[in-house]
């Protein structure tokens, strides 16, 4: 028997749970199980749904997914399993399901990092518990900009970003009301539900998530650019000279300041989030570089690196799937290995209501995808199969307990 790369006993593994593995194909992988003992237990664990099926349930709905995306950051945790397998190391926290598919939409269910496709019924939540919930959707952010002297001015609900230069208007060129001409810095607030886009007078592109916020300079300085985010942001900055003008590598920097570090960039594409109530304030680099600066630590990333800076101000770095962190820009939550409490915060941010966790909930993760345009009635649908339940107050506090299965 040849050898077989992890890579292809994980793709042997998914084909016999989706049942089109070929008879030769079946007989490799035969041979791979009968070749080692730890291949043998690893294999025989993953196929027998009565032993591996003692943990509940965790999930998330999975829509319109970029299949190989998923199934590239699946097989990675396929390959993890096997390794561990391999060293004798026990598979304890982890249980096997497979996808359940939907009419426009499937369930991401992940245990052993194995996942397979099967076909089941969508159950509903207790309407009586969350009738509330199914009206509740984001609601229309009441975006404002407030000036360095504290003049407060309400934008257009019905407009989507502004545009600095030449003068400031909102992105279809209409005029931004009651704006005044003095002033040196503008503070754009989206609240929760909302997304805005900002053009800095440089050209570079700034969007806004929920709970966010941009301050930024009328002007920039002849020497480098300066904006302070709270909040989340994607940016997507311009490559500009010292001289102002345009060209092919940038040598006048871009600072991000938030609350625990510094990003420095000279053109890049980048995500910031930096919520007050986060644990961590995570950077996740799209395209270019950017060096990340707090204390006196600093570290560099590279496009598919994230710099992650904790409450005590330490800095470190790792490699990430990008969209896990960038999928709000395409209107998604992202789940991968998302714990409850970060659940609850998205959530929270998103459907403007306070997510109150009853302190009896076990650790859980989710894994998947979900359009932010559902209403919170059709995502509590979905996390009710993990044996939570939810109940909604009159006053939008969104009650947490859990149901021991």
């Amino acid at each position: 028997m040849r050898s077989l790369r992890t890579e292809e006993v994980a793709l042997l593994i998914k084909k016999k749970l989706e049942g089109v593995i070929t008879a030769e194909e079946s007989s490799l992988l035969q041979e791979w199980a009968d070749s080692e003992e730890a291949n043998r237990c690893f294999l025989d664990n993953v196929l027998a749904d009565d032993s591996v099926f003692k943990e509940s349930l965790r999930f998330v709905e999975l829509e319109k997914s970029d299949k190989y995306s998923w199934e590239k950051r699946l097989t990675d945790l396929t390959f993890q399993r096997i390794k561990a397998s391999k060293k004798n190391q026990p598979i304890t926290h982890y249980r096997l399901r497979r996808f359940i598919p939907y009419v426009a939409a499937a369930i991401l269910l992940v245990f052993l990092g194995i996942n397979y496709l099967i076909k089941d019924t969508y159950t509903r939540f207790n309407q009586k518990d969350t009738a509330l919930a199914i009206r509740v959707m984001p609601k229309e952010a009441k975006v404002f900009m407030k000036t360095d002297n504290g003049l407060v001015i309400p934008l257009d609900p019905n407009k989507k970003g502004i545009q600095m230069k030449p003068s400031p208007t909102y992105l279809d060129g209409s005029v931004i009301e009651n704006l005044p001409t003095a002033y040196n810095f503008l503070q754009v607030n989206v609240p929760n539900s909302g997304e805005f886009k900002i053009v800095l007078e440089d050209g570079s592109n700034v969007w806004l998530n929920a709970a966010s916020t941009l301050k930024y300079p009328k002007n920039f300085a002849t020497n480098q650019r300066i904006v302070e985010l709270e909040g989340e942001g994607y940016f997507e900055i311009a490559k500009v000279s010292l001289s102002g003008r345009s060209k092919k590598r940038s040598n006048k920097p871009f600072l991000v300041k938030t609350d625990r570090q510094t990003v420095q960039v000279l053109g890049t594409v980048f995500n910031i989030m930096s919520y007050d109530n986060e644990p961590e304030e995570k950077t996740t680099l799209v395209e270019g570089a950017v060096k990340l600066i707090s204390g006196n630590q600093n570290i560099q990333l590279s496009p598919g690196e994230q710099g992650i800076v904790s409450s005590s101000r330490t800095l470190e770095k790792q490699s990430v799937y990008i969209e896990d962190f960038t999928g709000w820009r395409n209107n998604k939550f992202i789940f991968n290995n998302t714990n409850l409490h970060q659940t609850a915060r998205m959530l929270s941010r998103w459907y403007d209501v306070e997510v109150i966790l009853n302190k009896d909930i076990p650790d859980m993760q989710f894994y998947g995808e979900i359009d932010r345009n559902k209403n919170l009635g059709e995502v509590l649908a979905i996390l009710e199969k993990s044996n939570l339940k939810f109940k909604l107050t009159n006053n939008k506090e969104l009650l947490v307990s859990y149901n021991k299965p």
